[in-house]
């Protein structure tokens, strides 16, 4: 029998609606952007989900899943990169898909903790700085992002508290960081709803 652990029912409570949300959105735009951010948090969720099975180390299929997760969301970044730029301007596809590079150099890396933690510390925190500045411009130029603007701010508070603060009780901190992680996940998945319906009403995709 399963020791559920209630955080993880959270994640999962969380990341089911968001995953089917963008993916709902992907299928309605034809969003190659949403679809890889709907696939980043499947693999968030499968890292979780795989941690319950006893023949597989449960700390190797979180870190996959993370790593996974994080660098497909970084490629559905650069795709609203590519996809707000004029179309003469626009760089080759395949190059959104350069991040996934950094999958096949982490078996080198699997029993170096220090330098582990270092690729997700630059990762995410990449993830986060690129998401505020693409989601602000876009707000700018097009309105409605504000509820994206929100998720952000609170995947980037609970970056800062997962890795930057140093807290007495850290697993008080580290459920914090959790909560907000799926306050954020669903709340990006909501406002991509919202965004998807004004591209659709006047026609855009960005």
């Amino acid at each position: 029998m399963f020791d559920i652990n209630w955080l993880d029912v959270t994640l999962v409570a969380a990341a089911v609606p968001s995953i089917l949300i963008l993916f709902n959105i992907a299928y309605a735009l034809k969003s190659l952007s949403n679809f890889l951010f709907g696939l980043a948090i499947l693999s968030f969720l499968l890292g979780i989900g795989l941690s319950y099975f006893q023949q597989i180390d449960p700390i190797l299929s979180r870190e996959w899943g993370d790593l996974v997760g994080i660098t497909l969301v970084l490629c559905a970044l650069f795709v609203k990169i590519r996809n707000s730029k004029p179309v003469f301007a626009r760089f080759p596809l395949p190059m959104t898909l350069l991040p996934l590079v950094g999958i096949f150099f982490y078996p080198m890396i699997i029993q170096a903790d220090v330098v582990k933690d270092l690729l997700r510390i630059t990762y995410q925190g990449g993830a986060i700085i690129v998401g505020i500045l693409v989601i602000s411009i876009n707000h700018f130029m097009y309105k409605q992002r504000s509820l994206l603007l929100v998720a952000c701010l609170i995947f980037a508070i609970s970056y800062v508290a997962y890795w930057f603060i140093d807290f007495p009780d850290l697993q008080y901190l580290e459920v914090s960081s959790i909560i907000l992680m799926a306050i954020g996940m669903l709340l990006g998945a909501l406002g991509f709803k919202k965004v998807s319906k004004s591209e659709i009403k006047n026609n855009i995709q960005i």
